[in-house]
């Protein structure tokens, strides 16, 4: 953060949200395993908010875990 905010003289972020590991089929998301998805690719198909709302559902603790049924009822809650 100091660093970000000493190069472009800006806030770097005001909030800091922490989650637990994100599974998919109840398996820890990894490169290793080949079971990942990037963020840019969800971000192209779901709301930034719904993504975030989804996130925070789910105790920091916690693992999450990640399907697109998931999101479509995070979708469906924050409507």
């Amino acid at each position: 953060m100091a660093q970000s905010e000493a190069g472009n003289g800006k806030t770097f972020a005001n909030y800091w949200m922490h989650n637990g590991y994100i599974n998919i089929d109840n398996e820890k998301m990894s490169k290793s395993l080949g079971n990942f998805v990037l963020a840019r690719d969800i971000l192209a198909e779901h709301d930034p908010q719904v993504v975030r709302f989804f996130m925070l559902s789910v105790h920091y603790r916690h693992p999450i875990n990640f399907s697109n049924e998931l999101l479509e009822g995070a979708k469906n809650s924050l409507d």
